[in-house]
């Protein structure tokens, strides 16, 4: 798409030129949603409802094995949600307090001028105005190229939101949440993915959502178990809370975290990176709740948590193990003075309700390790094979300090032009989406000895690098064994 030249607009509201068939799709993360996890967020207007709002179909995707689908009402002089169907409530509220949050500043009955010097309210506490910061900024996002005008504020940090005047909503955002200390979270960020208008749903709706448990399969109980120990290296202290306090398999699981310092547990830990396994009796990882977000890593900014998992145990002792990292800003690799782990086992009970997992696509990382230019390095590419879904995108990192090659095709017969990503240098990324179901073999034309491979294949399950398969195990297993040895000292004595 080309430049949307939009400076002629002399003033701007939340939803301007809001019209019947438009279709929006953002990446959104919000900090009241699961501590800004990031989700997947399309919505296209229908129509009109009875009492003139718009009535919107909404699609949501989150992590690797949840697809919502529903339908949510919105204002007509601020499009906030005014209803929405059975499980669309949590995005709703997300959608509210991140793309269109600027309707606290400006609606259809009092659109704000954007050369104003402030639009009357502040962002936070102590901060400035929120209004037009005087930046116009061309920027681009996955649904093009945009000129913009900055709206934003500033208070520890500048929050910015992008407005293309001849848009509806912001085309882009990253805001912070007020804190004194510590890295500053996110409070909300997003970008705009695509947009459009169409007289049917987008082609993109036509697919099949989880099937969630019913009330009945998992009816309410909110007794909660808490617990607080240190990790087995004794450097950090994990307050913690679970509820229910018997779990059902194929209901949800809701943990509350607090990671205090090890010497004085009214102080919280900042920038936490950690994960929650599941793991055998015998130490062997099973899950990595990360992992199933398609992340890395789970990240806590300032020390609190909150997080909800499926239960995919069986009826028994499930070994849960929250494992730390290391602490540090969130894009870097952490500082393992303070990992460590602690095992917790929770009983759980026989659940009749059953998680249908379709597999939507992926985000997967491969990385090009440091002396992959060397024949005798043991890993070229780590994974070197990997399945993904269709519509999946495959990141290539060049961590080597040498150029490299991805391109389909094999040594020995050559490219054969399905992708290539051309010379790309150390800390350089390439990214391609594979659509179609098949093997795609790849290597390297500088460096011909480093091959690999990609299966599409829509049954895929998300598979680990080498490197972070082996820490997990080895960490895990460190757990189990741990507290096992404790549990059979504590019955001796």
């Amino acid at each position: 798409m080309g430049i949307k030249t939009s400076f002629a607009a002399d003033s701007w509201y939340v939803g301007q030129g809001l019209k019947e068939g438009d279709y929006f799709r953002y990446d959104l993360c919000q900090v009241d949603y699961k501590s800004c996890t990031q989700f997947e967020m399309d919505f296209w207007v229908k129509g009109k409802t009875e009492h003139g709002d718009w009535d919107m179909q909404v699609l949501v995707k989150e992590g690797d094995n949840r697809i919502v689908k529903g339908d949510m009402q919105v204002g007509r002089v601020a499009p906030e949600p005014i209803g929405f169907s059975d499980g669309i409530g949590p995005y709703a509220s997300a959608f509210k307090s991140s793309i269109v949050w600027l309707s606290g500043f400006t609606t259809r009955l009092d659109p704000k001028a954007l050369d104003a010097p402030a639009w009357g309210k502040i962002g936070s506490i102590g901060g400035m105005q929120v209004g037009p910061t005087g930046q116009k900024e061309t920027i681009t996002v996955p649904a093009g190229t945009f000129d913009t005008i900055v709206v934003g504020w500033h208070k520890s940090s500048d929050n910015k939101i992008w407005v293309a005047p001849n848009m509806p909503f912001p085309v882009k955002a990253l805001t912070f949440v007020d804190v004194n200390a510590g890295t500053i979270p996110v409070q909300y960020r997003f970008e705009l993915l695509e947009y459009g208008n169409t007289a049917n749903p987008p082609d993109f709706f036509d697919v099949t959502p989880t099937t969630g448990p019913t009330e009945e399969q998992c009816p309410k109980d909110n007794s909660i178990k808490r617990g607080s120990a240190s990790l087995d290296s004794h450097r950090m202290i994990v307050a913690y809370s679970y509820s229910p306090e018997t779990p059902r398999g194929g209901c949800e699981i809701t943990w509350n975290f607090e990671f205090e310092k090890s010497f004085d547990p009214n102080q919280f830990e900042s920038d936490v990176h950690y994960d929650i396994f599941v793991v055998d009796d015998e130490g062997t990882l099973l899950r990595s709740f990360a992992q199933e977000q398609g992340q890395t890593h789970l990240f806590a900014p300032v020390g609190k948590e909150f997080r909800k998992m499926d239960v995919k145990e069986p009826k028994g002792t499930a070994h849960y193990v929250i494992h730390v990292y290391g602490t540090g800003p969130d894009d870097t690799n952490p500082d393992t003075t303070k990992s460590g782990s602690l095992a917790i086992d929770i009983p759980i009970a026989e659940g009749t309700a059953s998680i249908t997992q379709s597999n939507p696509p992926m985000k997967i990382t491969i990385d090009i390790p440091e002396g992959a230019s060397n024949i005798d390095n043991e890993i070229f590419y780590d994974p070197a094979d990997t399945s993904v879904t269709p519509g999946s995108t495959i990141t290539w990192t060049n961590s080597d300090t040498a150029s490299h090659t991805v391109t389909s095709g094999t040594p020995s017969d050559g490219p054969d032009g399905k992708f290539d990503s051309g010379l790309f240098g150390p800390g350089k990324k390439f990214e391609y989406v594979l659509d179609e179901k098949g093997t795609y073999p790849y290597f390297c034309q500088v460096h011909p000895w480093m091959i690999g491979s990609i299966t599409v294949d829509p049954t895929a399950i998300p598979e680990f690098p080498i490197s972070v398969m082996i820490i997990m195990v080895l960490v895990v297993a460190a757990s189990v064994i741990i507290t096992k040895f404790k549990n059979i000292t504590h019955t001796k004595l």
